[in-house]
């Protein structure tokens, strides 16, 4: 038995060498085809899967160069999700809100203002959470979350797009309108009256044209903990992109992000279920 286990070790381990190795040279050889950000980040997945090949991290190389690929292609890569990697429970808290803020500052103003800052944040969180799986490199972990910390902090100096707590234009930025998408408690689905919005909104973008940008910021009352509000704020982001979507709008001028219980339209205390918090903000840029 311990043979054929060795066996088979032996033969994953080349699977996944030979996987890696494919990933790594395609990427090596692909000139970017996306967004300034997307071309940045293939870059830095490239280091990583560089760095990892290197160290014979042959999983994560791979990993890294198909990250890296995807962006180069076009595609939107997120940070990385904490339960997707096993991070020490006492390192959880501080990454969870690294990742946070990050979301939130990953807006598609500040992408496009400072796509390398952009990319170098999270290409820095990435590393910070690989390095904390491994638990045996300290120092590379050290660098990856100052390094995170710094490009966050430049990245957050810039304009951020507009949040208001009212369902109209907003008077000190003429190109930017923000309508409310409102939810049953405890749900991510679209009502009737959240269908009709979401097809005004989509009817009004089809007759821009392309020359615009779309951020959605979900948010929940506080019924809930702080940890499954997020998650909820940004299930109904999400349901709103998709909605967008099927009524033709491209997925890749929208933007969709979590704000959770942090950021209450009409004040309230825990646990008291406040259906104006219950929304997702949707924001109309350019002209």
């Amino acid at each position: 038995m311990r043979a054929i286990r060795h066996i088979l070790c032996l033969a994953g381990l080349l699977l996944a060498t030979g996987c890696s190795t494919y990933s790594l040279q395609e990427l090596r050889s692909t000139t970017p085809k996306g967004t300034p950000f997307q071309a940045a980040l293939a870059v830095r997945y490239l280091r990583a899967a560089e760095d990892d090949a290197k160290n014979y991290n042959w999983i994560n190389s791979g990993y890294f160069a198909d990250k890296g690929l995807a962006s180069a292609y076009g595609n939107d890569v997120p940070p990385e999700r904490l339960d997707h990697w096993e991070v020490p429970e006492e390192d959880v808290p501080a990454l969870r809100d690294a990742r946070t803020q990050l979301e939130v500052a990953l807006t598609p103003e500040r992408i496009s203002q400072q796509p390398d800052m952009a990319a170098e944040a999270q290409y820095n969180f990435d590393c910070w959470v690989e390095n904390a799986e491994r638990g045996t490199h300290a120092d590379d972990l050290a660098d990856c979350r100052d390094e995170f910390w710094r490009a966050l902090k430049q990245l957050q100096a810039a304009p951020k797009a507009r949040r208001v707590s009212s369902g109209k234009s907003v008077e000190e930025e003429p190109n930017t309108e923000a309508y409310l998408v409102f939810f049953a408690f405890d749900s991510d689905a679209l009502d009737e009256r959240a269908e009709r919005m979401v097809d005004d909104v989509a009817a009004q973008l089809n007759r821009k044209g392309a020359h615009y940008t779309v951020t959605l910021n979900g948010h929940a009352d506080k019924t809930g903990t702080a940890r499954y509000n997020f998650t909820l704020s940004l299930r109904r982001a999400q349901a709103v992109l998709e909605a967008l979507v099927e009524r033709g709008i491209p997925k890749f001028v929208i933007r969709a992000f979590g704000f959770g219980d942090t950021d209450p339209r009409v004040p309230e205390e825990q646990g008291v279920p406040e259906p104006q918090n219950r929304r997702v903000e949707i924001y109309i840029g350019g002209k």
